[in-house]
Protein backbone atom coordinates (compact mmCIF):
# COMPACT_ATOMS: atom_id res chain seq x y z
CA UNK A 1 0.00 0.00 0.00
CA UNK A 2 1.43 3.22 -1.04
CA UNK A 3 2.44 5.26 2.28
CA UNK A 4 1.28 8.97 2.46
CA UNK A 5 2.55 11.80 3.86
CA UNK A 6 -0.27 13.67 5.53
CA UNK A 7 0.94 17.19 7.30
CA UNK A 8 -0.73 20.57 6.53
CA UNK A 9 0.90 23.29 5.16
CA UNK A 10 0.17 25.97 7.62
CA UNK A 11 1.25 29.26 6.36
CA UNK A 12 4.95 28.38 5.84
CA UNK A 13 4.64 29.10 1.39
CA UNK A 14 5.33 32.77 2.11
CA UNK A 15 1.62 33.98 1.25
CA UNK A 16 2.98 37.41 -0.42
CA UNK A 17 0.56 39.64 0.02
CA UNK A 18 -1.24 38.64 3.41
CA UNK A 19 0.72 41.15 5.44
CA UNK A 20 2.37 43.13 2.67
CA UNK A 21 2.56 46.95 3.86
CA UNK A 22 1.02 48.69 0.92
CA UNK A 23 -1.63 46.47 0.11
CA UNK A 24 -5.02 47.70 0.32
CA UNK A 25 -6.62 47.44 3.82
CA UNK A 26 -9.60 49.76 2.74
CA UNK A 27 -13.20 47.93 4.32
CA UNK A 28 -15.17 49.22 1.91
CA UNK A 29 -15.65 52.30 -0.32
CA UNK A 30 -13.93 54.65 1.86
CA UNK A 31 -15.09 57.84 -0.78
CA UNK A 32 -18.77 56.87 -0.32
CA UNK A 33 -18.85 57.68 3.36
CA UNK A 34 -20.26 61.33 4.31
CA UNK A 35 -17.44 62.62 6.31
CA UNK A 36 -14.76 61.81 3.96
CA UNK A 37 -16.55 63.18 0.43
CA UNK A 38 -17.27 66.24 2.21
CA UNK A 39 -13.77 66.39 3.61
CA UNK A 40 -12.68 66.38 -0.18
CA UNK A 41 -15.35 67.73 -1.70
CA UNK A 42 -15.39 64.77 -4.65
CA UNK A 43 -17.45 64.93 -7.44
CA UNK A 44 -20.15 62.84 -9.64
CA UNK A 45 -17.13 62.14 -12.32
CA UNK A 46 -14.21 61.20 -9.68
CA UNK A 47 -16.82 59.13 -7.66
CA UNK A 48 -17.50 57.07 -11.19
CA UNK A 49 -13.77 56.67 -11.14
CA UNK A 50 -13.02 55.11 -7.93
CA UNK A 51 -16.08 52.58 -8.41
CA UNK A 52 -14.73 51.45 -11.37
CA UNK A 53 -11.40 50.90 -10.27
CA UNK A 54 -12.24 49.44 -7.08
CA UNK A 55 -14.54 46.75 -9.29
CA UNK A 56 -11.52 46.19 -11.52
CA UNK A 57 -9.02 45.44 -9.09
CA UNK A 58 -11.56 43.46 -6.89
CA UNK A 59 -12.53 41.61 -9.52
CA UNK A 60 -9.38 40.58 -10.95
CA UNK A 61 -8.02 39.67 -7.10
CA UNK A 62 -10.91 37.51 -7.13
CA UNK A 63 -9.60 35.54 -10.39
CA UNK A 64 -5.97 35.37 -8.89
CA UNK A 65 -6.43 34.60 -5.56
CA UNK A 66 -8.37 31.41 -6.90
CA UNK A 67 -5.50 30.74 -9.07
CA UNK A 68 -3.35 31.13 -5.64
CA UNK A 69 -5.65 28.72 -4.15
CA UNK A 70 -5.52 26.04 -6.54
CA UNK A 71 -1.63 26.16 -6.15
CA UNK A 72 -1.38 25.52 -2.34
CA UNK A 73 -3.96 22.36 -2.60
CA UNK A 74 -1.82 21.18 -5.66
CA UNK A 75 1.28 21.76 -3.20
CA UNK A 76 -0.37 19.81 -0.12
CA UNK A 77 -1.05 17.41 -2.55
CA UNK A 78 2.48 16.25 -4.25
CA UNK A 79 3.67 16.85 -0.22
CA UNK A 80 1.24 14.16 0.26
CA UNK A 81 2.62 11.60 -2.05
CA UNK A 82 5.74 9.04 -1.21
CA UNK A 83 8.01 9.38 -3.03
CA UNK A 84 8.00 13.36 -3.08
CA UNK A 85 8.31 14.98 -6.42
CA UNK A 86 10.98 17.29 -5.12
CA UNK A 87 10.78 19.25 -8.43
CA UNK A 88 6.77 19.23 -8.47
CA UNK A 89 6.70 20.81 -5.62
CA UNK A 90 9.49 23.50 -5.80
CA UNK A 91 7.75 24.37 -9.31
CA UNK A 92 4.22 24.59 -8.28
CA UNK A 93 5.50 26.85 -4.97
CA UNK A 94 7.07 29.51 -7.31
CA UNK A 95 3.88 29.74 -9.32
CA UNK A 96 2.11 30.19 -6.21
CA UNK A 97 4.66 33.13 -5.00
CA UNK A 98 4.24 34.54 -8.81
CA UNK A 99 0.46 34.38 -7.99
CA UNK A 100 1.13 36.87 -5.11
CA UNK A 101 3.03 38.98 -6.50
CA UNK A 102 -0.06 39.61 -9.36
CA UNK A 103 -2.14 40.36 -6.24
CA UNK A 104 0.37 42.96 -4.85
CA UNK A 105 1.09 44.39 -8.85
CA UNK A 106 -3.11 44.75 -8.90
CA UNK A 107 -3.34 46.45 -5.68
CA UNK A 108 -0.85 48.74 -6.55
CA UNK A 109 -2.36 49.07 -9.71
CA UNK A 110 -6.03 50.17 -7.33
CA UNK A 111 -3.56 52.70 -5.43
CA UNK A 112 -2.64 54.27 -8.29
CA UNK A 113 -5.76 54.30 -10.08
CA UNK A 114 -7.28 55.90 -6.88
CA UNK A 115 -4.38 58.31 -6.24
CA UNK A 116 -4.33 59.94 -9.94
CA UNK A 117 -8.42 60.25 -9.75
CA UNK A 118 -7.63 62.79 -6.74
CA UNK A 119 -6.25 66.13 -7.32
CA UNK A 120 -3.31 66.79 -5.22
CA UNK A 121 -5.08 68.68 -2.53
CA UNK A 122 -7.21 66.25 -1.77
CA UNK A 123 -4.30 63.64 -1.34
CA UNK A 124 -3.15 65.72 1.03
CA UNK A 125 -6.28 65.48 2.85
CA UNK A 126 -5.80 61.97 2.12
CA UNK A 127 -3.01 61.75 3.99
CA UNK A 128 -3.83 63.81 6.59
CA UNK A 129 -6.83 61.06 7.37
CA UNK A 130 -4.70 58.11 6.83
CA UNK A 131 -2.10 59.18 10.18
CA UNK A 132 -3.92 58.10 12.94
CA UNK A 133 -4.40 55.15 11.64
CA UNK A 134 -1.03 54.55 10.62
CA UNK A 135 0.21 55.61 14.41
CA UNK A 136 -2.07 52.48 15.25
CA UNK A 137 -0.45 50.41 12.89
CA UNK A 138 2.50 51.11 14.50
CA UNK A 139 1.55 50.15 17.69
CA UNK A 140 0.77 46.46 16.83
CA UNK A 141 2.02 43.59 18.51
CA UNK A 142 2.76 45.23 21.57
CA UNK A 143 -0.18 43.72 23.58
CA UNK A 144 -0.43 40.57 25.18
CA UNK A 145 1.04 37.17 23.17
CA UNK A 146 -0.50 34.54 22.71
CA UNK A 147 1.48 31.47 24.40
CA UNK A 148 1.11 28.25 22.98
CA UNK A 149 1.42 24.90 24.59
CA UNK A 150 4.04 25.02 27.19
CA UNK A 151 3.46 28.39 28.00
CA UNK A 152 6.29 29.53 25.10
CA UNK A 153 5.21 32.96 23.93
CA UNK A 154 3.60 32.72 20.41
CA UNK A 155 3.25 28.82 20.28
CA UNK A 156 2.78 27.32 16.86
CA UNK A 157 2.31 30.93 15.49
CA UNK A 158 5.69 31.95 17.05
CA UNK A 159 7.73 33.54 13.82
CA UNK A 160 10.84 33.42 15.29
CA UNK A 161 11.21 30.00 16.14
CA UNK A 162 9.53 28.75 12.62
CA UNK A 163 10.84 25.32 11.85
CA UNK A 164 12.47 24.53 15.31
CA UNK A 165 9.60 22.63 16.98
CA UNK A 166 12.27 19.59 17.06
CA UNK A 167 13.70 21.92 19.89
CA UNK A 168 10.51 21.23 22.18
CA UNK A 169 11.13 18.60 24.42
CA UNK A 170 6.89 17.84 24.51
CA UNK A 171 6.34 17.86 21.02
CA UNK A 172 9.61 15.77 20.45
CA UNK A 173 8.51 13.54 22.77
CA UNK A 174 4.99 12.99 21.54
CA UNK A 175 6.38 12.77 17.80
CA UNK A 176 8.60 10.25 18.51
CA UNK A 177 11.95 12.18 17.15
CA UNK A 178 15.25 10.08 17.79
CA UNK A 179 18.28 12.18 18.44
CA UNK A 180 19.45 11.17 15.11
CA UNK A 181 16.68 12.99 12.86
CA UNK A 182 16.89 15.86 15.47
CA UNK A 183 20.03 16.63 14.55
CA UNK A 184 19.43 15.96 10.34
CA UNK A 185 16.24 18.68 10.97
CA UNK A 186 18.78 21.16 12.94
CA UNK A 187 21.60 20.93 10.44
CA UNK A 188 18.99 21.17 7.32
CA UNK A 189 16.98 24.28 9.16
CA UNK A 190 20.43 26.08 9.78
CA UNK A 191 21.34 25.31 6.32
CA UNK A 192 18.00 26.89 4.73
CA UNK A 193 17.89 29.41 7.43
CA UNK A 194 21.53 31.48 6.43
CA UNK A 195 19.80 31.16 3.08
CA UNK A 196 16.63 32.62 4.17
CA UNK A 197 17.83 35.41 6.22
CA UNK A 198 19.60 36.87 3.87
CA UNK A 199 16.49 36.82 0.96
CA UNK A 200 14.03 38.05 3.62
CA UNK A 201 16.81 41.14 4.05
CA UNK A 202 16.66 41.68 0.10
CA UNK A 203 12.58 41.63 0.19
CA UNK A 204 12.59 44.13 3.64
CA UNK A 205 15.60 46.81 1.45
CA UNK A 206 12.93 46.22 -1.92
CA UNK A 207 9.80 46.83 0.66
CA UNK A 208 10.93 49.93 1.18
CA UNK A 209 12.19 51.31 -2.17
CA UNK A 210 8.42 50.64 -3.61
CA UNK A 211 6.83 52.41 -0.59
CA UNK A 212 9.33 55.33 -0.92
CA UNK A 213 8.56 55.29 -4.80
CA UNK A 214 4.30 55.36 -3.97
CA UNK A 215 5.17 58.53 -1.88
CA UNK A 216 6.63 60.09 -4.52
CA UNK A 217 3.88 61.78 -6.86
CA UNK A 218 6.80 62.32 -9.76
CA UNK A 219 7.67 58.70 -9.68
CA UNK A 220 7.78 57.08 -13.31
CA UNK A 221 5.27 53.69 -13.79
CA UNK A 222 8.68 51.84 -15.27
CA UNK A 223 10.24 52.53 -11.42
CA UNK A 224 7.41 50.72 -9.48
CA UNK A 225 7.15 47.80 -12.38
CA UNK A 226 10.54 47.32 -12.04
CA UNK A 227 10.78 46.73 -8.08
CA UNK A 228 7.42 44.58 -7.85
CA UNK A 229 9.39 42.43 -10.07
CA UNK A 230 12.84 42.25 -8.22
CA UNK A 231 10.61 41.81 -5.24
CA UNK A 232 8.84 38.84 -7.30
CA UNK A 233 12.14 37.19 -7.96
CA UNK A 234 13.33 37.36 -4.43
CA UNK A 235 9.97 35.63 -3.53
CA UNK A 236 10.22 32.73 -6.15
CA UNK A 237 13.79 32.28 -4.00
CA UNK A 238 12.03 32.50 -0.69
CA UNK A 239 9.48 30.32 -1.89
CA UNK A 240 12.05 27.36 -3.26
CA UNK A 241 13.57 27.41 0.10
CA UNK A 242 10.42 27.14 2.26
CA UNK A 243 9.60 24.11 -0.10
CA UNK A 244 12.79 22.37 0.55
CA UNK A 245 12.65 23.26 4.16
CA UNK A 246 9.66 21.28 3.87
CA UNK A 247 10.36 18.63 1.71
CA UNK A 248 13.38 18.30 4.06
CA UNK A 249 11.42 17.68 7.12
CA UNK A 250 8.65 15.12 5.49
CA UNK A 251 11.51 13.29 4.09
CA UNK A 252 13.48 12.71 7.52
CA UNK A 253 10.05 11.70 9.60
CA UNK A 254 8.52 8.60 8.96
CA UNK A 255 4.24 8.56 8.02
CA UNK A 256 3.36 7.85 11.97
CA UNK A 257 5.53 10.51 13.20
CA UNK A 258 4.30 12.84 10.60
CA UNK A 259 0.77 11.82 11.42
CA UNK A 260 1.78 12.65 14.92
CA UNK A 261 3.28 16.10 14.54
CA UNK A 262 0.34 16.94 12.31
CA UNK A 263 -1.87 16.20 15.35
CA UNK A 264 -0.35 18.27 17.48
CA UNK A 265 -0.88 21.29 15.02
CA UNK A 266 -4.05 21.02 14.93
CA UNK A 267 -4.23 21.48 18.56
CA UNK A 268 -2.20 24.19 18.71
CA UNK A 269 -4.51 26.50 15.63
CA UNK A 270 -7.38 25.52 17.71
CA UNK A 271 -5.81 27.31 20.54
CA UNK A 272 -5.30 30.24 18.33
CA UNK A 273 -8.39 30.29 17.49
CA UNK A 274 -9.74 30.15 20.94
CA UNK A 275 -7.17 33.54 22.08
CA UNK A 276 -8.10 35.63 19.31
CA UNK A 277 -11.76 35.06 20.37
CA UNK A 278 -10.86 35.51 23.49
CA UNK A 279 -9.15 38.88 23.60
CA UNK A 280 -11.94 40.14 20.64
CA UNK A 281 -15.04 39.29 23.83
CA UNK A 282 -12.80 41.06 26.11
CA UNK A 283 -12.28 44.06 23.65
CA UNK A 284 -16.22 44.40 23.14
CA UNK A 285 -16.75 43.73 27.45
CA UNK A 286 -18.11 40.24 26.63
CA UNK A 287 -17.22 37.30 28.65
CA UNK A 288 -14.91 34.14 27.22
CA UNK A 289 -13.32 31.24 28.15
CA UNK A 290 -9.69 30.85 28.77
CA UNK A 291 -7.95 29.12 26.25
CA UNK A 292 -6.56 25.59 27.43
CA UNK A 293 -2.53 25.73 27.48
CA UNK A 294 -1.00 23.10 25.53
CA UNK A 295 2.63 21.94 24.53
CA UNK A 296 3.60 24.19 21.79
CA UNK A 297 5.14 23.50 18.56
CA UNK A 298 6.88 26.81 17.87
CA UNK A 299 6.25 26.97 14.70
CA UNK A 300 4.80 29.08 11.98
CA UNK A 301 4.54 32.48 10.97
CA UNK A 302 2.32 34.97 13.16
CA UNK A 303 -0.96 36.29 11.96
CA UNK A 304 -2.58 39.54 12.48
CA UNK A 305 -5.63 38.11 14.39
CA UNK A 306 -6.57 41.38 15.54
CA UNK A 307 -10.41 42.19 16.34
CA UNK A 308 -11.55 45.10 14.90
CA UNK A 309 -10.31 44.38 11.45
CA UNK A 310 -13.39 45.54 10.06
CA UNK A 311 -13.74 48.93 11.97
CA UNK A 312 -13.85 51.66 9.65
CA UNK A 313 -10.55 52.97 8.59
CA UNK A 314 -9.25 55.52 6.32
CA UNK A 315 -6.50 53.90 4.26
CA UNK A 316 -2.77 55.00 2.31
CA UNK A 317 -3.89 53.86 -1.09
CA UNK A 318 -4.82 56.86 -2.40
CA UNK A 319 -2.23 59.04 -1.95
Amino acid sequence: MKKVLVLTVVGVMGAVVAAYSLEAKLPGQWWMKPDVAAKLKLDDEQVRALDQAALDSRTKDIEIKARLKKKRNEIEYLLRQDPIDKKAVIRASEEKAAAGTEILANRIDGRLAARETLSELQREKVDEMAQPRRRRDDKRGRGKRHRGRRGKAGGFFRKEAAGEWWENPGVAAEVGLTQEQRGELRDSSYKLGQVRIGLEADKEIKDLALRSAMDDPDVERKTIDGIIGEIGEIEKDLARNRAESMISERETLTVEQVDKLEAVRIEEAKDRREFIRERALKRVGGESRAPERRRGTGRGGSGSGRPGAGRERFPDDAR
